[in-house]
């Protein structure tokens, strides 16, 4: 497993546009990972977060599932990497790895310490990270959540604006309070919540390591069997 690791991350340093480290980590999803290798592991998932950030949607299904299934996860070594993560996709304005990130640590439990970056949250414009937060707040794990801010945003939301996700779902999961009432009686957001619609599911996971190989050999098996029929009608059609 090790050596497969050191491999692959060399691999991705010299060839990073064809992105050899996101297959190997597609084999390591599908393979049995033994007790002594599941702390190296986890070293290895955040150092290869240093080399392409972009792999962090399988990196948080490999870390939940291992969670799942009662491994001992390096909490302080994930908590670093990942906070690091965040505030500089924050910074930046990389909104994809922030997202991921921040699931990640919610679904570890991990509590999220952002200091001078926090402020940042505020005006994020982001309805997916601002209602992670909101979530991770509602199980303490963000004490930071700029909850007072947001609620003055959103009070006075409109339908073509930025806002109105986060101010449905803010005030249906109760994370948010209707100031004004103007959310809950606003023409369009109104028949939402009659209907009680869900947009951001807080019980939603990363689908179980099982199911996610059983989803990719069935692409990979129709992704063939399509490439033999063109393969097939070429020569003979």
């Amino acid at each position: 497993m090790q050596n497969f690791c050191e491999v692959a991350l060399d691999l991705q340093k010299q060839n990073p546009v064809d992105r050899p480290l996101r297959y190997a980590l597609s084999l390591i999803q599908g393979s049995e990972i033994k007790v002594p290798d599941a702390l190296y592991l986890q070293s290895f998932l955040m150092r290869a977060l240093m080399v392409d950030p972009r792999n962090i949607d399988l990196v948080s299904a490999l870390l939940i599932n291992m969670r799942h299934e009662g491994r001992t996860i390096h909490e302080s070594l994930i908590t670093k990497r990942l906070t690091s993560i965040i505030k500089g996709g924050l910074e930046r304005g990389e909104h994809y790895e922030v997202a991921w990130a921040i699931f990640l640590m919610k679904g570890l439990a991990l509590p999220l310490q952002l200091g001078a970056q926090a402020a940042l949250l505020a005006k994020i414009e982001c309805p997916a990270i601002c209602l992670l937060i909101l979530d991770m707040a509602s199980r303490g794990l963000a004490p930071e959540a700029p909850i007072r801010d947001w609620e003055r945003r959103v009070k006075a939301v409109s339908a073509d604006g930025p806002d109105w996700l986060l101010a449905y779902e803010g005030v249906r999961h109760g994370w948010l309070a209707d100031i004004t009432g103007a959310i809950r009686a606003d023409p369009m957001l109104k028949p939402f919540f009659d209907r009680n619609i869900v947009f951001y599911d807080d019980k939603r996971n990363v689908p179980t390591t099982k199911k996610a190989v059983r989803t990719r050999r069935a692409r990979s098996k129709r992704l063939t069997t399509a490439m033999l029929w063109r393969i097939i009608t070429s020569k003979y059609i």
